[in-house]
């Protein structure tokens, strides 16, 4: 099908709408004029099938696109140091490399597609693991959390597949420690001509309960912890406090040590990975140490290993050895789709112009980039990609580096004219871009200032080939509908379950619809100021009701300007980064979050059923409850705050919030509240109509006012 013509807006011009000779003359003068990188040769030399499952799901069938397959296996991929494109990767200039003179990687893979390719839809969605998760198959409602996707219950309502797609997961992240079933990258350590390297390094550390030791990793996922270059290194520091405003204080070197004290006593055993604390870690404090590490990985090759393995699926029949592509000559179309950490790195593929191939072509038709608002941090030395910085948990790491947006904008720091998509509008090489994000993301990555410029006083223009969508009222995370109040942990409200899943699958389908026809998906729906839907956090200006047993909070993670020393890149985010880093501007950004309703819910955005027919309160923030860092923002977390069931019981608990009764009446007054939200969204294409009958079935079969 023939897709429109590109459109032209903002100084750059969406892609690939004209003869490939043309995009590559385009790419090459642009690199000529403007110092870019020229066309690489990195590439995927080998794939290693390890098994094939056929049928898999246990030979369920989906539609009329029959049953799917599952291969598993990894891909060799070559890299040339000497390329100018690829030096932007941090240290691949100290790689060793193999008898062509090439850095290699190793990248595992799993792909899913139809068995008859023929009944396939042709668009590869190629899903960026997160932590190594494939987060089962995101978009399928029931679908469980399997790593390795096999039996009828990890397909779920089996959407994905239902559509046709073929669904590649590949290994990025070369921190992560083998032997959990993880898709991980194998990347080269750096070395000084054979030496091992040495620099600064820092980690911020919370505990739930109390423990004598930890790892240099940090919290999270197993992973591969850089090691202390001494155990008895004088000038490692490590630091504690108790809250977000509160100086930190020093913890004298003589009370820990680079030991494993899990079986002997403080100082225990000498141990290059791990960190021992005299009277053990506490639950209340967050911990922060700067120490000597060694053995860099190049990490920043998981970047290339996205790039390309699209570019083999897509275009190559066989590899190297002469193993063909089991989707030769069926893809039309590639969208890379990421969540959380790795829906930020779509932010650093595009910034960094790694979304070309290796013969200039775009590497990507689509991205959807989820739960995003920053970058992640893996193009550093002893770069940690699974650290992400939030307001209490991990202050100050790389992220919040500008650019910020979409659109080129004025660097306040710098006053340089900066974007995301400055590489690609040169190289005309920009996929067309779905960017959503929940409430969380206001509170804990500053999302207003993806949208608002720098002074948070004038909206910026999103660019014609992306879209932003507020996913209204969800937390940090991809729910369904029939996900259960989630318990409030270490945080003081139960947690947020409305749902964002259905909007979602929603969102797959314009997205198809806008490669494969040239339909133009829905306008962005987010907060703005020309709306009067963002407003400073303070509880007046935001609107928030006084909910009996709610602490309301105005904190919010501000994105604060940091100097990492001469040797970090900033607008690149890359580089070498000095330790600890120095606060160059307090304040720089005014502090921005959207306004809610008289229910203490968001007001922008798109707002699904769980908000249009609510049953209680929906944040993106939750706090930290007493002896876990009390009040301070509960991380990724929002809170679900029920409404009363009568008039009665609202009255008596002075809740300003109407209760169930009054706001429906009976149960059917639920459901017919259910059903208009549902029709709305349909009518907006924000819900399929599959979805809108489940949910109505759902409300129908709920204990809502019975």
């Amino acid at each position: 099908m023939t897709l429109p013509n590109a459109q032209q807006a903002h100084g750059f011009v969406t892609l690939p709408r004209v003869p490939f000779h043309r995009v590559v003359l385009a790419a090459t003068a642009a690199a000529s004029v403007l110092g870019l990188p020229s066309v690489g040769q990195a590439r995927v030399a080998r794939m290693i099938v390890d098994q094939v499952t056929s049928p898999n799901f246990e030979g369920q069938s989906f539609g009329d696109v029959g049953q799917y397959e599952k291969i598993n296996g990894h891909l060799v991929g070559e890299v040339d140091p000497a390329q100018a494109e690829n030096r932007l990767i941090q240290d691949i200039d100290l790689a060793p490399r193999n008898a062509r003179g090439m850095v290699e990687y190793t990248a595992d893979f799993l792909l899913l597609k139809p068995i008859d390719m023929a009944r396939g839809s042709g668009i590869l969605h190629e899903n960026i693991p997160n932590r190594g998760r494939t987060l089962g198959l995101a978009g399928n409602v029931g679908s469980s959390q399997s790593n390795n996707p096999a039996t009828k219950a990890d397909a779920g309502d089996g959407f994905l597949m239902r559509r046709g797609y073929s669904i590649l997961f590949i290994g990025w992240q070369a921190d992560l420690a083998s032997g959990d079933g993880r898709i991980r990258l194998q990347a080269p350590v750096a070395t000084d001509k054979g030496q091992p390297i040495t620099g600064p390094f820092r980690m911020t550390y919370t505990v739930e309960k109390p423990t004598s030791t930890l790892g240099l990793e940090g919290n999270g996922p197993p992973q591969v912890a850089y090691e202390a270059a001494h155990t008895d290194d004088p000038d490692a520091t490590l630091r504690r406090r108790g809250d977000s405003i509160s100086p930190w204080v020093d913890v004298p070197r003589s009370d820990w040590a680079f030991a494993d004290c899990a079986s002997a006593a403080f100082p225990g055993k000498p141990y290059a990975t791990k960190l021992c604390l005299k009277d053990g870690f506490d639950p209340s404090q967050v911990y922060d140490l700067v120490y000597t590490a060694k053995n860099p990985i190049v990490i920043g090759l998981g970047l290339l290993a996205i790039r390309d393995a699209s570019a083999f699926f897509r275009h190559e029949t066989k590899d190297d050895a002469g193993n063909v592509n089991p989707l030769a000559g069926k893809v039309r179309f590639v969208v890379a789709t990421g969540e959380s950490q790795s829906g930020n790195l779509m932010r650093n593929i595009v910034q960094l112009g790694f979304d070309r191939d290796e013969a200039g072509r775009p590497a990507f038709d689509g991205m959807v980039a989820h739960l995003s608002g920053k970058r992640t941090p893996i193009n550093t030395r002893f770069a940690t990609p699974g650290a992400s910085s939030t307001q209490y948990e991990y202050p100050l790491m790389p992220g919040h580096e500008e650019p910020l947006t979409w659109s080129s904008e004025r660097e306040p720091e710098t006053g340089s004219q900066v974007g995301l998509l400055d590489r690609c509008t040169a190289t005309r090489s920009c996929p067309r871009i779905f960017d959503t994000f929940t409430s969380t993301e206001y509170r804990q990555y500053a999302m207003a200032y993806t949208t608002v410029d720098a002074s948070g006083t004038r909206d910026l223009a999103v660019p014609p080939n992306v879209r932003m969508y507020f996913l209204t009222g969800s937390q940090h995370g991809t729910t369904g509908s029939k996900t259960p109040p989630i318990p409030p942990g270490v945080c003081q409200q139960a947690k947020n379950h409305a749902p964002n899943v259905e909007t979602r699958r929603a969102l797959f389908v314009a997205m198809d619809e806008w490669l494969a026809e040239g339909k133009e998906p829905p306008a962005s729906r987010i907060a703005t100021i020309a709306a009067s839907e963002l407003a400073p956090p303070d509880q007046a200006s935001v609107g928030w009701p006084n909910i009996p047993g709610v602490r309301y909070t105005d904190k919010w993670l501000a994105p604060t300007p940091v100097d990492y020393g001469p040797a970090f890149r900033r607008i690149d985010e890359s580089g070498v980064m000095n330790q600890p880093p120095k606060v160059i501007t307090v304040d720089a950004y005014p502090p921005l979050v959207p306004k809610v309703d008289a229910d203490g819910s968001d007001r922008a955005g798109i707002r699904p059923t769980a908000l249009q027919a609510p049953l209680g309160t929906h944040t993106g923030w939750n706090l930290r409850r007493a002896g876990f860092g009390e009040n301070e923002l509960c991380s990724l977390s929002g809170s679900f705050i029920p409404f009363a069931k009568t008039k009665a019981e609202r009255l008596a608990s002075n809740d300003p919030r109407l209760s169930l009764e009054e706001r429906y009446g009976t149960h059917d007054g639920y459901v017919a509240a259910v059903r208009k939200a549902a029709e709305s969204l349909k009518a907006e294409r924000f819900l399929l109509e599959e979805d809108a009958a489940r949910l109505v079935s759902e409300a129908q079969e709920s204990p809502v006012l019975r």
